[in-house]
């Protein structure tokens, strides 16, 4: 543990159907890594993976690629997702609800959006204390960032690259300090939304902590594999791609890096078994 340990006793980071179930969340791994470095514990939650694992043979689909268009629309999420998945949209709510958590943060995609949005209402009428802080893709400044904190029941939203923000967003609300200095947020007050500005890069991508898998449940994933990032950004810049919006830039890790990831995640869960991927 580090010596940079705060009074946030325990934060939640989640994710939320519908996205793939080959592999856990590669960004959630990197911010847990990064913040336990720090001194923080970290709760890992996969509900999607979770609602694959629990849901009936004749109804697995609804976690496949080609059902994503179902969870992104509105009038098909509400007539045809929550009709099937509402029992586990309540439990997942109350079980988050249950927790001594302050801060629950979860990570955003575009098909994820709905199912979030959904479950936060919930909680927030279980849980009006909590501060619900969203992250990930559909956050970005070019995404739907901006339209994300706008949203009743969400507190802060970070549109930029998470590890540093994330941690210097929870050191200014454990000291009870405001958040106009922390850079890469988006936040509501007075009723406004504040925008504290873009936040560079991390310059050296080799220096961010091996990411940590260990809260998942590995075994109920359909790959025996685990996501390996290479790189953050790509060397071209094709006009119909949005890496270039995100990053900006090609940063990447070196193979004495990578190969330390291999050897501790072999060592430590067993696994042998690596997918290139960026994030």
């Amino acid at each position: 543990m580090g010596n940079d340990r705060t009074s946030t006793d325990l934060i939640s980071l989640v994710h939320l159907p519908q996205w793939c179930v080959e592999q856990p969340p590669l960004g959630i791994a990197y911010l847990t890594g990064y913040l336990e470095s720090k001194g923080y514990r970290v709760r890992q939650v996969d509900y999607s993976v979770r609602l694959f694992a629990e849901l009936p043979e004749n109804q697995k689909h609804f976690l496949d690629s080609h059902f994503h268009l179902n969870w992104m629309y509105d009038d098909e999420y509400k007539n045809v997702v929550v009709p099937v998945v509402e029992p586990w949209l309540q439990r997942w709510s109350e079980e988050l609800a249950a927790t001594a958590d302050k801060i629950v943060g979860f990570t955003v995609m575009s098909t994820s959006k709905n199912c979030t949005l959904d479950v936060i209402g919930r909680l927030k009428k279980m849980r009006p204390d909590l501060t619900i802080v969203l992250g990930g893709p559909h956050c970005t400044r070019y995404e739907g960032g901006m339209q994300l904190i706008q949203h009743p029941d969400v507190d802060v939203v970070v549109p930029d690259e998470g590890e540093q923000t994330f941690h210097e967003y929870l050191q200014a609300f454990d000291e009870g300090r405001a958040l106009d200095d922390v850079k890469g947020l988006l936040f509501k007050k007075d009723g406004k939304v504040v925008d504290t500005g873009v936040r560079d890069l991390i310059k050296d991508i080799n220096e961010l902590p091996i990411p940590v898998f260990s809260g998942f449940d590995l075994q109920h994933y359909r790959s025996l594999s685990l996501p390996l990032l290479g790189s953050r950004g790509c060397i071209y810049r094709c006009a119909f791609c949005s890496e270039t919006v995100l990053w900006k830039k090609y940063r990447f890790r070196s193979g004495e890096n990578m190969f330390r990831e291999f050897k501790q995640h072999s060592e430590r869960l067993g696994v042998n078994g690596f997918i290139s991927s960026t994030h």
